[in-house]
């Protein structure tokens, strides 16, 4: 590379720095390059150098979910949730597979059971309440991790 081209590499970084919060144009760069002295080819190179490193640098922008502390569950519910259903409606909870509102929907339908209730019945509440909106695999995996199958989730 031509030591020119770093030259203006390192010109528009700095004119770049100088005003942070609103960046001047390509066109605009060119056009006071050019008014430096800097010869067409060297500006156009160094913009195309300047384009690619940029290009490589950014990263696609990936939704992540904020990570949430699991509930914790009230005197009430821990005395009518057995451990393995606690345990098991943890687990859909820690691996996000269950929202807040269908947990929250899980737990106020605990009273519909008389004594303390189960797997097989936190199953259904799971069944009714959160699976009947999902798809096979979706409804699988949840499946698998109320029975705690081992490695469930990869």
């Amino acid at each position: 590379m031509k030591p020119q081209v770093n030259e203006i590499i390192d010109v528009i970084r700095e004119k770049i720095a100088d005003k942070p919060g609103s960046a001047p144009t390509p066109q605009a760069l060119k056009r006071w390059l050019s008014q430096q002295g800097y010869s067409r080819n060297d500006i156009d190179a160094a913009m195309g150098m300047l384009k690619a490193a940029h290009e490589t640098q950014q990263q696609p922008y990936v939704a992540v979910e904020p990570v949430r502390a699991c509930r914790s569950f009230t005197a009430q519910e821990t005395s009518k949730l057995t451990a393995e259903a606690r345990e098991a409606l943890q687990r859909l909870e820690l691996y996000a597979l269950v929202s807040l509102p269908e947990l929250e929907a899980i737990l106020d339908r605990l009273g519909q059971f008389d004594g303390e209730v189960g797997l097989e019945e936190l199953d259904y509440l799971v069944s009714w309440i959160v699976c009947g909106n999902r798809d096979a695999q979706s409804q699988d995996i949840i499946y698998n991790v109320l029975e705690k199958t081992p490695n469930t989730l990869h």
